[in-house]
Protein backbone atom coordinates (compact mmCIF):
# COMPACT_ATOMS: atom_id res chain seq x y z
CA UNK A 1 0.00 0.00 0.00
CA UNK A 2 0.95 3.28 -0.83
CA UNK A 3 2.08 6.10 1.37
CA UNK A 4 0.46 9.34 1.14
CA UNK A 5 2.59 12.20 0.59
CA UNK A 6 2.88 15.55 1.64
CA UNK A 7 0.48 16.66 -1.31
CA UNK A 8 -2.48 14.22 0.06
CA UNK A 9 -1.92 15.36 3.96
CA UNK A 10 -1.93 18.90 2.85
CA UNK A 11 -5.59 18.28 0.75
CA UNK A 12 -6.91 16.44 4.28
CA UNK A 13 -5.51 18.79 6.59
CA UNK A 14 -4.12 22.10 5.15
CA UNK A 15 -6.65 25.10 4.18
CA UNK A 16 -9.19 23.26 2.51
CA UNK A 17 -9.12 19.98 5.08
CA UNK A 18 -11.99 19.40 6.96
CA UNK A 19 -10.39 20.75 10.42
CA UNK A 20 -10.13 24.13 8.72
CA UNK A 21 -13.80 24.21 7.60
CA UNK A 22 -15.13 23.63 11.45
CA UNK A 23 -13.02 26.17 12.56
CA UNK A 24 -9.78 27.32 11.65
CA UNK A 25 -7.13 25.32 13.30
CA UNK A 26 -6.83 21.60 14.19
CA UNK A 27 -7.03 22.47 18.09
CA UNK A 28 -9.91 24.09 17.80
CA UNK A 29 -11.75 21.58 15.83
CA UNK A 30 -10.31 18.91 18.36
CA UNK A 31 -11.76 21.20 21.36
CA UNK A 32 -15.19 21.32 19.77
CA UNK A 33 -15.03 17.58 19.51
CA UNK A 34 -14.28 17.23 23.06
CA UNK A 35 -17.69 16.29 25.25
CA UNK A 36 -18.53 19.23 27.63
CA UNK A 37 -17.79 17.59 31.02
CA UNK A 38 -14.64 15.96 29.98
CA UNK A 39 -12.07 16.43 32.55
CA UNK A 40 -9.55 18.90 32.01
CA UNK A 41 -7.00 18.02 34.49
CA UNK A 42 -4.34 15.20 33.51
CA UNK A 43 -5.31 12.41 36.06
CA UNK A 44 -9.05 11.22 35.64
CA UNK A 45 -11.19 9.66 38.72
CA UNK A 46 -11.80 6.07 38.44
CA UNK A 47 -15.12 4.65 37.65
CA UNK A 48 -14.78 2.20 39.84
CA UNK A 49 -13.34 2.18 43.64
CA UNK A 50 -11.53 -1.13 42.07
CA UNK A 51 -9.55 0.96 39.37
CA UNK A 52 -8.33 3.02 42.35
CA UNK A 53 -4.28 3.06 42.91
CA UNK A 54 -4.63 1.93 46.27
CA UNK A 55 -7.21 -0.99 45.43
CA UNK A 56 -4.46 -2.05 42.68
CA UNK A 57 -1.65 -1.87 45.33
CA UNK A 58 -3.88 -3.60 47.90
CA UNK A 59 -4.33 -6.21 45.39
CA UNK A 60 -0.31 -6.98 44.74
CA UNK A 61 0.24 -7.18 48.33
CA UNK A 62 -2.45 -9.80 48.61
CA UNK A 63 -1.50 -11.76 45.28
CA UNK A 64 2.25 -12.00 45.83
CA UNK A 65 1.42 -14.22 49.05
CA UNK A 66 -0.78 -16.62 47.22
CA UNK A 67 1.53 -20.18 46.28
CA UNK A 68 3.06 -19.83 43.31
CA UNK A 69 3.07 -16.32 42.64
CA UNK A 70 6.64 -15.70 41.55
CA UNK A 71 8.08 -11.78 42.16
CA UNK A 72 10.61 -10.07 40.51
CA UNK A 73 12.82 -7.40 41.39
CA UNK A 74 11.38 -4.98 38.87
CA UNK A 75 7.50 -5.69 40.98
CA UNK A 76 6.27 -8.08 37.42
CA UNK A 77 4.09 -10.98 39.13
CA UNK A 78 3.37 -13.98 37.41
CA UNK A 79 2.50 -17.46 38.25
CA UNK A 80 3.70 -20.46 35.65
CA UNK A 81 0.71 -22.81 34.83
CA UNK A 82 1.92 -25.86 33.96
CA UNK A 83 -1.22 -29.04 32.56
Amino acid sequence: MRQPGLLQWQNRFGPKGPARQAGGTVSRALAQAAPANAPTNAQAKPVDDALSIEANLKYLEDNKLKKGVIVRPSGLQFRIIRP
